[in-house]
């Protein structure tokens, strides 16, 4: 297991790629049940819409997202997090690595937890197929015709274990350097 912690928040920042390409009918099972319906859906629904292709690119092999190069974006040095998140295609592609990252949420779903059921180790992942239940998942939080996509697992800002009202306020005044009197 790669324990990824913070080092991507979207899975689409390193999926597809060309070692694992976005298979074009999504096959049914993968994606949320929508009206009720659970069948194959078309790749071209998410990469007409979402891709990060350049030109000559082939939007089922190249990632769904790059890092944010906005200077108001939480990387300070987002060349440098883009290089990072490039270098986890090679563990993502072996079927001996599951990455697991701090933003993942597919992980609460499939994963056994400690607040679920903490007798339960995660030392047989392979065996249950947890990698495999795990890997297009993050399909899911994208909009796709009428659906907005999957509600967030954690809603809002968080701090000492309590909604934070003002938080992204907070810390976005922060962030541009301004001195802000704690809320």
């Amino acid at each position: 297991m790669f324990l990824g912690g913070d080092i991507c928040h979207f899975a689409g920042c390193f999926r597809p790629s060309a070692s694992s390409p976005l298979p074009q009918i999504i096959p049914a099972g993968i994606l949320d049940a929508e009206n009720g319906s659970n069948d194959s859906v078309l790749a071209m629904v998410f990469t007409d819409r979402f891709s990060a292709a350049g030109p000559g690119e082939d939007p089922l092999s190249t990632p769904l997202s790059k890092i944010s190069t906005n200077p108001r974006s939480a990387f300070v040095a987002p060349d440098i997090a883009q290089q990072t998140i490039e270098k986890l295609v090679a563990f993502d592609t072996s079927p001996s690595v599951l990455i697991c990252f701090a933003h993942d949420q597919s992980l609460p779903l499939f994963l056994p937890t400690m607040n679920t059921s903490p007798e339960e180790s995660l030392n047989d992942w392979r065996a249950k197929g947890l990698k495999e239940r795990c890997h297009w998942d993050w399909l899911n939080i994208l909009p796709r015709g009428e659906s907005s996509g999957r509600k967030l697992t954690v809603q809002g800002m968080w701090k000492d274990g309590k909604v934070w009202p003002g938080g992204k306020e907070y810390l976005s005044a922060k962030s541009w350097g301004e001195d802000v009197a704690e809320l």
